[in-house]
This record gives structure tokens, C-alpha cells and sequence, in this order.
């Protein structure tokens, strides 16, 4: 019921679901949704039981997505595999200045995959990582991509 409502609206700029258990097979729903609107420019899906599979369906979603400029993906259950995906996004959209991305089970080889990404995609003015399972080698990522703006 919602998804035609949100396809044609063209007022609504911030969309907040947090704390709704979306979850993956909500995201089959809320995907497609997002695809077709034109004015969400702020989107809260934070604390919503998201995985990575729920990422692969968000993902080519937001890859085509030029107005959406904050994205929350907090207090989900996004781990590497769903770094991946994120990546792929930040490489394609430069859109996206604020990304939450805290309290989900992002490790290591997830922050690698966001270390080319973030070298090229400078759009990115707010990420927020706290809470995750970011060791040694993820904190390496994060160094290099702080030091790239040094002068």
C-alpha cells in the first residue's frame, strides 16, 4: 500500500523507518519503491534487522539513485558482504555526503573494500563506523583515507 503512494510523491524529502524490522524481504518491497522516487533525500532505514542479503537488494537501487544525500544503515547486520555492495554504490553515486553505517558486523575486509572506493568518491563528508568489529587493518583504511586530504 505504501509502495504506490511513495512512487508519485514528490514532497516527502526525509523518509524514517528506524527501529521497524524492515528486514531483507521488506527491502524486496522498499527497493523498488526507492527506485522510482525522485525528492527522499534523506533515508533512515537504521535498526531495521537488515543483512546482506537486504543489501543486494538496496544496492542497485542506490547505485542509479542521484538525489538521495543521506543514508543510514545503522544497528543492521551488514557484514563484509554487504561492504562489498555498499562499495559498488559509492563507486557509481556520488550523491551520498552522510553514511551511518554504525553497530552492524563490519570487519576488516570490509573497510578494505571501502578504501578504494572512498580514494576516488570524495563526496563523502560524514561516515559514521563506531560499534562495528573494525580491527588493526581497518584502522589502517581509515588512516589512509584520512591522510589523503593532508597537506
Amino acid at each position: 500500500m505504501l509502495g504506490p503512494v511513495l512512487e508519485k510523491n514528490t514532497s516527502i524529502t526525509s523518509l524514517d523507518f528506524h527501529s521497524n524490522n524492515i528486514g531483507d524481504e521488506g527491502m524486496k518491497v522498499l527497493g523498488p519503491v526507492l527506485e522510482k522516487n525522485t525528492s527522499i533525500t534523506s533515508l533512515n532505514l537504521c535498526d531495521n534487522n537488515i543483512w546482506d542479503e537486504g543489501m543486494k537488494v538496496l544496492g542497485p537501487v542506490l547505485e542509479k539513485n542521484a538525489v538521495i544525500t543521506s543514508l543510514d544503515l545503522g544497528i543492521n547486520e551488514i557484514e563484509d558482504e554487504g561492504m562489498k555492495v555498499i562499495g559498488r554504490v559509492l563507486e557509481k553515486n556520488t550523491s551520498i555526503n552522510s553514511l551511518g553505517l554504525y553497530f552492524n558486523n563490519i570487519g576488516d575486509e570490509g573497510m578494505k573494500v571501502l578504501k578504494p572506493v572512498l580514494e576516488k568518491n570524495t563526496s563523502i563528508s560524514s561516515l559514521h563506523l563506531g560499534g562495528n568489529k573494525i580491527g588493526d587493518e581497518g584502522m589502517k583504511v581509515i588512516q589512509t583515507i584520512l591522510n589523503r586530504n593532508k597537506v
